[in-house]
C-alpha cells in the first residue's frame, strides 16, 4: 500500500471490502479494458453489495474521479468492479486516521 500525503491508496483487480469501519473516500482511479466501452465501479456503505450504494463511477476510458470533498461511508467501504474494468485504485482513510492526519478539519 502507498500513501499520498498520508492518504492510503491501493490497486485492486476484483471486488473488494476496503474497510470495515467508518471511512472517507478521497478518490478512485478506474482502468478500463476497452476504450469506448463503459466501465463502472460502485462504492457501497458496508461490507457488500447488499448495503447502500453511495457512489457510482462510470467511464468509457481509464480516468480518475476526485470528488470536491471526501465521500463518507459510515459502515465501511466495499467496491464492486463492473464489466470492462480491469482494475481500480482507491484513495481513502478511516475517519480515525483522517482525524489524526487533519486535526480540526
Amino acid at each position: 500500500m502507498q500513501e499520498v500525503r498520508g492518504i492510503r491508496s491501493k490497486y485492486f483487480t476484483a471486488d473488494r471490502e476496503i474497510e470495515t469501519e467508518p471511512t472517507l473516500l478521497y478518490g478512485i482511479i478506474i482502468v478500463c479494458g476497452t476504450a469506448g466501452t463503459q466501465g463502472v465501479v460502485d462504492a457501497y456503505d458496508g461490507q457488500g453489495t447488499d448495503r447502500e450504494l453511495r457512489a457510482s463511477f462510470a467511464a468509457s476510458r481509464s480516468r480518475d474521479f476526485i470528488p470536491p470533498k471526501p465521500i463518507q461511508f459510515e459502515h465501511g467501504l466495499y467496491i464492486d468492479m463492473g464489466s470492462n474494468v480491469t482494475g481500480y485504485t482507491v484513495l481513502w482513510l478511516t475517519n480515525e486516521q483522517a482525524a489524526r492526519l487533519f486535526p480540526g478539519g
